[in-house]
């Protein structure tokens, strides 16, 4: 085992808040990587470092993260998004020969270039998007531009034997009063302003049990992404929604392929109802007229596509074997959420007891956490919560597929498949974590490019060695 892997004890129950001050130790910083389903936390952020005091910002920030993991496996936007993951992974494996190195897209062939545009511009409307010049813009504003309008643009994508019919949505904000020469931007409405949307609204939750106010809460957080949908949804219908109601629109938004034009539906919806409908009597009228249909998805997703999209990878090694884990994580997460719609949204209501959100964490799959241990030697390590010792097996599978996927995403450059080297560097997810004898050797590879470290010869390797060695596809090349 080339990484140090911490397995944290989940807690139990009985003293939950004295538990939970020794479980989730502070966060002021953190991340969630969906390429590579990773949680990173910064020296501030680590829930469990010593040297920190549990407080309910770091306990925020955390659940902030978390909600994305959760959403990314638990959501219909989110899994699709994975499924692309793996479609474009397919694709890059036959550009790579014997040595582990990418020849570039054109070694595919025309068909297989034509799906691999597809696929990218397919996970753009999945996620969403924004111009460089209208972010540099939202960067600007001290709260959200005011909405004007939305622009709809529906398209047909071809990928494989499949014809895909998307319905995309853009937003209209009025920047006339930044200053900064435009009068208006456009944002592309996806599953990315939803999941930060989400995340945002429940971290208010979690204060306004201690009293603070919701409206304090956003002021701290920037425009774009966090306030973006929240802006539509006002725009539309009329109203400012609670947090515990618009947390529960961005998830059922999140349960459609087409994100923003359910967002859109939803708002419009809610303005035809008015300010004074009853939230509760809202969200039910929500899920009976769309359980149907949204269980009956789930199965096919469960049942076929979720393995058939994986099946291609079962003879790549230890990715592959990662690969199926991943899956593992969607279906506990699906069946917790054909339960209970709102799984991950009760147990932060119930603050200031923690007990709920103890036995989800307990309960539910965990993604792996890279944090940082001391910021004066750039010290990491790799945990995952688990009661029991984390088996290498477990570990080392993980993270190949992990790295597979940020193998993937470094040779993608400009919307296309690049040759090793890309021209982008990228370090290893495992940087400054890794015990390798090649991180103490030559960590310039490791924190610039990583893909030089699979060595043929070789026996074994480090994880991104591994992931390397599993992208292999092309003897002929």
């Amino acid at each position: 085992m080339t990484i140090e892997v911490r397995a944290v004890a989940q807690p139990r129950p009985g003293t939950e808040e004295a538990e939970f001050s020794e479980y989730l130790r502070g966060i002021t910083l953190g991340s969630y990587a969906r390429n590579h389903s990773l949680i990173r936390l910064g020296r501030d952020a680590s829930f469990w470092h010593p040297q920190n005091e549990p407080t309910l910002h770091r306990l925020a920030v955390f659940l902030h993260e978390y909600l994305h993991f959760t959403h990314n496996y638990s959501t219909v936007v989110g899994l699709y998004d994975f499924f692309v993951q793996l479609r474009l992974v397919r694709l890059y494996c036959n550009t790579v020969d014997r040595e582990g190195k990418s020849h570039g897209e054109p070694v595919l062939s025309a068909d297989a270039q034509k799906e691999a545009h597809s696929v990218l511009e397919w996970r753009q409307h999945l996620r969403g998007s924004v111009g460089q010049d209208a972010l540099n813009t939202l960067r600007r504003a001290k709260s959200h531009p005011p909405f004007v309008r939305i622009q709809r643009s529906n398209f047909q994508l071809t990928i494989g034997p499949q014809t895909i019919e998307a319905h995309g949505v853009s937003a209209v904000f009025d920047t006339s009063g930044l200053g900064t020469g435009l009068a208006s931007i456009e944002v592309k409405l996806g599953g990315d302003v939803l999941m930060e949307g989400c995340a945002v609204e429940a971290e208010c939750l979690l204060y306004g049990q201690s009293g603070a106010s919701s409206d304090e809460i956003r002021k701290q957080v920037p425009a774009y992404p966090y306030l973006t949908a929240r802006a539509v949804f006002e725009g539309i219908a009329g109203f400012s929604p609670t947090s515990r109601f618009f947390c529960r629109i961005c998830v059922l938004a999140l349960q459609s392929t087409d994100p923003g034009d359910a967002l859109v539906q939803l708002a419009e919806a809610c303005k035809i109802a008015g300010p004074r409908a009853d939230e509760a009597s809202l969200i039910g009228s929500f899920l009976s007229s769309s359980k149907d249909f949204f269980h009956s998805a789930v199965k096919r997703i469960l049942e076929d596509s979720l393995q058939r999209e994986v099946e291609p990878f079962a003879m790549r090694g230890h990715a592959g074997r990662g690969l199926q884990r991943m899956a593992g994580w969607a279906r506990d997460l699906f069946n917790r959420r054909l339960g209970d719609e709102f799984f991950e949204l009760g147990p932060v209501e119930a603050a200031p007891n923690l007990g709920p959100i103890v036995e989800m964490l307990r309960s539910l799959p965990t993604c792996p956490v890279v944090q940082e241990i001391d910021a004066c030697t750039d010290s990491q390590e790799l945990l995952y919560f688990s009661e029991t010792e984390v088996s290498p097996d477990l570990a080392q599978e993980i993270g190949a597929a992990q790295a597979l996927f940020h193998l993937t995403d470094a040779h993608i450059v400009t919307g296309r498949f690049s040759k090793t080297p890309p021209a982008v560097s990228r370090a290893c997810p495992f940087f400054k974590a890794c015990r390798a004898p090649i991180a103490a050797t030559s960590p310039e590879i490791c924190g610039n490019r990583p893909w030089e470290s699979f060595n043929p010869a070789a026996t074994e390797g480090c994880w991104y060695g591994v992931g390397v060695a599993c992208s292999r596809g092309r003897s002929d090349l």
